[in-house]
Protein backbone atom coordinates (compact mmCIF):
# COMPACT_ATOMS: atom_id res chain seq x y z
CA UNK A 1 0.00 0.00 0.00
CA UNK A 2 1.14 3.54 -0.69
CA UNK A 3 -0.03 6.98 0.91
CA UNK A 4 0.88 10.10 -0.93
CA UNK A 5 1.30 13.35 0.82
CA UNK A 6 1.35 17.20 -0.85
CA UNK A 7 5.34 17.66 -2.11
CA UNK A 8 5.52 20.07 -0.23
CA UNK A 9 4.60 18.39 3.00
CA UNK A 10 6.41 15.52 1.77
CA UNK A 11 9.51 17.39 1.28
CA UNK A 12 9.40 18.56 4.88
CA UNK A 13 7.99 15.10 6.05
CA UNK A 14 11.60 13.32 4.58
CA UNK A 15 13.65 15.62 5.53
CA UNK A 16 12.68 16.19 9.34
CA UNK A 17 12.31 12.00 9.05
CA UNK A 18 15.98 12.02 7.86
CA UNK A 19 17.29 14.53 10.64
CA UNK A 20 15.82 12.41 13.26
CA UNK A 21 17.49 9.54 12.03
CA UNK A 22 20.98 11.24 11.44
CA UNK A 23 20.58 12.78 15.20
CA UNK A 24 19.76 9.27 16.19
CA UNK A 25 22.40 7.46 14.02
CA UNK A 26 24.97 9.45 16.96
CA UNK A 27 23.39 7.57 19.87
CA UNK A 28 23.63 4.26 18.40
CA UNK A 29 25.36 1.58 20.76
CA UNK A 30 25.89 -1.86 19.83
CA UNK A 31 24.02 -4.76 21.69
CA UNK A 32 25.45 -7.57 23.19
CA UNK A 33 25.05 -9.59 20.08
CA UNK A 34 27.05 -7.16 18.20
CA UNK A 35 24.21 -5.49 16.54
CA UNK A 36 22.77 -1.85 16.89
CA UNK A 37 20.67 -0.69 19.36
CA UNK A 38 18.60 0.79 17.20
CA UNK A 39 17.97 -0.33 13.50
CA UNK A 40 14.95 1.94 12.49
CA UNK A 41 17.39 4.36 10.47
CA UNK A 42 17.88 1.80 7.46
CA UNK A 43 13.96 0.73 7.83
CA UNK A 44 13.05 4.43 7.81
CA UNK A 45 15.24 5.49 5.03
CA UNK A 46 13.70 2.45 2.96
CA UNK A 47 10.29 2.97 3.85
CA UNK A 48 10.92 6.78 2.82
CA UNK A 49 11.22 7.79 -1.10
CA UNK A 50 10.40 11.53 -2.67
CA UNK A 51 8.68 10.48 -6.15
CA UNK A 52 8.86 14.32 -8.10
CA UNK A 53 5.25 15.56 -7.87
CA UNK A 54 3.66 12.42 -6.11
CA UNK A 55 5.51 13.77 -2.90
CA UNK A 56 6.41 11.35 -0.10
CA UNK A 57 5.99 7.62 -0.86
CA UNK A 58 6.00 5.45 2.34
CA UNK A 59 6.63 1.44 1.82
CA UNK A 60 6.41 -0.59 3.31
CA UNK A 61 4.63 -1.41 6.68
CA UNK A 62 5.69 0.72 9.93
CA UNK A 63 4.22 -2.68 12.09
CA UNK A 64 7.50 -5.04 11.09
CA UNK A 65 10.16 -6.72 13.16
CA UNK A 66 13.76 -6.55 13.07
CA UNK A 67 13.49 -9.29 10.61
CA UNK A 68 11.25 -7.29 8.34
CA UNK A 69 8.10 -9.75 8.73
CA UNK A 70 4.82 -7.87 9.69
CA UNK A 71 3.98 -8.01 13.18
CA UNK A 72 0.08 -6.62 12.30
CA UNK A 73 -2.51 -8.85 14.09
CA UNK A 74 -4.12 -11.57 11.60
CA UNK A 75 -6.97 -13.81 11.86
CA UNK A 76 -6.29 -17.03 12.55
CA UNK A 77 -6.70 -19.32 9.78
CA UNK A 78 -8.87 -22.69 9.87
CA UNK A 79 -5.45 -24.97 8.76
CA UNK A 80 -3.59 -22.99 12.02
CA UNK A 81 -6.67 -24.06 14.34
CA UNK A 82 -6.52 -27.84 12.57
CA UNK A 83 -2.86 -27.66 13.17
CA UNK A 84 -3.22 -25.76 16.96
CA UNK A 85 -6.16 -28.86 17.85
CA UNK A 86 -3.57 -31.97 16.66
CA UNK A 87 -0.79 -30.48 18.49
CA UNK A 88 -3.51 -30.09 21.70
CA UNK A 89 -4.52 -33.44 21.19
CA UNK A 90 -0.76 -34.84 20.73
CA UNK A 91 0.93 -32.93 23.52
CA UNK A 92 -1.66 -31.82 26.18
CA UNK A 93 -3.09 -28.28 27.13
CA UNK A 94 0.06 -27.82 29.19
CA UNK A 95 3.35 -27.92 26.62
CA UNK A 96 2.72 -24.31 24.95
CA UNK A 97 6.55 -23.82 23.80
CA UNK A 98 6.55 -27.41 22.24
CA UNK A 99 3.16 -26.74 20.98
CA UNK A 100 3.65 -23.39 19.36
CA UNK A 101 6.39 -25.47 17.04
CA UNK A 102 3.80 -27.13 15.34
CA UNK A 103 1.32 -23.66 14.26
CA UNK A 104 4.21 -21.71 11.95
CA UNK A 105 4.11 -18.44 12.92
CA UNK A 106 2.35 -18.36 16.06
CA UNK A 107 3.98 -17.71 19.56
CA UNK A 108 3.72 -19.82 22.50
CA UNK A 109 1.29 -17.51 24.17
CA UNK A 110 -1.13 -16.69 21.01
CA UNK A 111 -1.59 -20.61 21.18
CA UNK A 112 -2.25 -20.97 24.42
CA UNK A 113 -5.05 -18.02 24.27
CA UNK A 114 -6.41 -19.34 21.46
CA UNK A 115 -6.97 -22.34 22.73
CA UNK A 116 -8.25 -21.00 25.95
CA UNK A 117 -10.52 -19.03 24.78
CA UNK A 118 -11.68 -20.32 21.36
CA UNK A 119 -10.90 -23.47 20.57
CA UNK A 120 -11.12 -25.45 24.08
CA UNK A 121 -13.65 -28.38 24.02
CA UNK A 122 -16.62 -27.45 26.51
CA UNK A 123 -15.88 -23.95 26.19
CA UNK A 124 -19.20 -21.91 26.91
CA UNK A 125 -19.70 -19.29 25.18
CA UNK A 126 -23.01 -16.43 24.79
CA UNK A 127 -24.85 -14.88 27.18
CA UNK A 128 -25.61 -16.42 30.85
CA UNK A 129 -29.21 -18.44 30.90
CA UNK A 130 -31.70 -17.05 33.63
CA UNK A 131 -30.27 -20.30 35.89
CA UNK A 132 -26.79 -18.73 36.29
CA UNK A 133 -27.51 -15.40 36.89
CA UNK A 134 -29.94 -16.67 39.89
CA UNK A 135 -27.24 -18.96 41.26
CA UNK A 136 -24.74 -16.56 41.01
CA UNK A 137 -27.30 -13.55 42.70
CA UNK A 138 -27.90 -15.98 45.35
CA UNK A 139 -23.88 -17.03 46.04
CA UNK A 140 -23.14 -13.08 46.24
CA UNK A 141 -25.89 -12.80 48.45
CA UNK A 142 -24.49 -15.64 50.82
CA UNK A 143 -21.44 -14.65 50.61
CA UNK A 144 -22.08 -11.28 51.45
CA UNK A 145 -24.32 -12.22 54.36
CA UNK A 146 -21.50 -14.40 55.66
CA UNK A 147 -19.46 -11.76 55.74
CA UNK A 148 -21.55 -9.27 57.47
CA UNK A 149 -21.87 -11.94 60.13
CA UNK A 150 -18.58 -13.34 60.76
CA UNK A 151 -17.09 -10.41 62.41
CA UNK A 152 -20.04 -9.61 64.49
CA UNK A 153 -20.17 -13.44 65.75
CA UNK A 154 -16.20 -13.35 66.09
CA UNK A 155 -16.91 -10.73 68.53
CA UNK A 156 -19.35 -12.64 70.11
CA UNK A 157 -16.89 -15.93 70.81
CA UNK A 158 -14.17 -13.91 71.78
CA UNK A 159 -16.31 -12.31 74.09
CA UNK A 160 -17.71 -15.55 75.63
CA UNK A 161 -14.01 -16.58 75.85
CA UNK A 162 -12.76 -13.85 77.53
CA UNK A 163 -15.69 -14.21 80.54
CA UNK A 164 -15.17 -17.85 80.69
CA UNK A 165 -11.41 -17.40 81.61
CA UNK A 166 -12.30 -14.12 83.76
CA UNK A 167 -14.75 -16.57 85.95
Amino acid sequence: ERDAASPKTAAAAASAARSAAAAISGQLSMGTNGTASINSIELLNKMLETKGDAGLMIHGDLDTNQDGNSIRPRYWSEEEDNKLRKAVEQYGAKHWKTIATFVPGRTHVQCLQRWNKVLKPGLLKGPWSREEDHLLRCLVEQSLQCLSTSPSKATADADADADADAD
